[in-house]
């Protein structure tokens, strides 16, 4: 799995993503009547292009133009889900290797050929390394720790409008 490299303090990034493609994806969960519950409170239809080109802290490269020359400026990022209310509506937030996290609508995921050169994964392990020094080391979902909190029950509201 993508994401068994991440972080421990980017999975709420992951949570986030996962809270857009549920809001934005139907489901028999709820009553919904095959529409999605984002265009339910919008109005407007969903679009969820944004959600579907790239896998939570998956390879991309994108511009970079705080690198200077002679160094490429199309650097190795990790994509950490849309950037809502942020620039154009591709905007995404990316992972730069030294652990900032920037938002960029011109980025594009790894090529097969780049996925297999050994030049490319020296790369990525190295930037996986840096990651790691700087945000801490990688952790997995059933690795988190789990919060003694209670989730709370509430009583089914009824409605008055049927009377």
């Amino acid at each position: 799995m993508v994401a068994s490299k991440a972080p421990k303090r980017l999975w709420d990034d992951c949570i986030k993503l996962e809270a857009f493609i549920q809001s934005n994806t139907s489901s028999k969960r709820y009553k919904t009547f095959g529409e999605v519950p984002e265009t339910i409170i919008s109005g407007e239809t969903s679009d969820i292009s944004q959600f579907c080109e790239h896998p939570w802290y998956g390879w991309v490269k994108f511009w970079d133009t705080l690198v200077s020359f002679p160094d490429d400026k199309v650097v190795l990022g990790r994509y950490l889900g849309p950037s809502i209310d942020v620039g154009p509506a591709m905007t995404a937030k990316l992972l730069k290797a030294n652990g900032q996290v920037v938002h960029r609508s011109t980025y594009r995921a790894l090529t097969d050929q780049e996925m297999a050169s050994d030049e490319e994964k020296q790369a990525r392990k190295d930037f996986d390394e840096k990651v790691a020094q700087k945000l801490g080391p990688s952790i997995k979902w059933p690795d988190l720790p789990a919060e003694d909190a209670e989730t709370p029950s509430h009583e089914v509201y009824q409605d008055n409008s049927s009377k």
